[in-house]
């Protein structure tokens, strides 16, 4: 959450949510410090997910962490194949065997 959105979950203005934090440096250390675990709580659980084959997870994390490009990662979706004679790099994600399976009694 953001300092705005506290505030009105605590029912007082961002004003007023900075005069106190700035009184008192708990409020400051709490508000890093939730910060910082919900990041390592929701990244850990997108590496997670990567790691079990979600190809949006798998192309976010080398985007922002690996410092991929769309261009670097183009081909790696059978809709989007890589141009005749192209010299990019290419992501190949193996199958992980979780693509959709027909159901039995589901008439498609």
């Amino acid at each position: 959450m953001t300092k705005e959105q506290i505030a009105l979950a605590l029912g007082m203005s961002i004003d007023t949510y900075m005069e106190r934090q700035k009184g008192n440096p708990e409020i400051y250390q709490a508000f890093e410090q939730g910060k910082a675990k919900g990041v390592a709580d929701v990244s850990g659980k997108a590496i997670a997910m990567a790691m079990k084959g979600n190809k949006d997870l798998v192309k976010f994390y080398l985007e922002r962490k690996g410092g991929w490009t769309n261009k670097q990662l183009i081909g790696s979706d059978p809709e989007n194949p890589l141009p005749e004679g192209s010299n990019q790099t290419v992501l190949v994600i193996p199958s992980n065997g979780r693509e959709a399976k027909k159901d039995a009694g589901t008439k498609t």
